[in-house]
């Protein structure tokens, strides 16, 4: 069960993650859309960085049964 989330976390990390390079490929018009990009670049690294260490069981607290 819990690898299953693990896998979900990196999936939507992953997704995020191009996401916001497909949407900066596309063009950035505005100040606010490259901020909320730049948030959700860094947002999506740290949970695919994350979900990885939990899948290694590199975070004590994060360790499955």
């Amino acid at each position: 069960m819990v690898s299953i989330v693990w896998r979900f976390i990196t999936f939507l990390g992953y997704f995020t993650l191009l996401l916001s390079l497909f949407s900066l490929l596309m063009g950035v018009h505005s100040t606010t859309s490259l901020t909320l990009i730049a948030i959700s670049i860094i947002l999506s690294i740290i949970l695919i960085v994350f979900s990885v260490l939990a899948a290694t069981r590199g975070i004590p607290i994060l360790r499955g049964r």
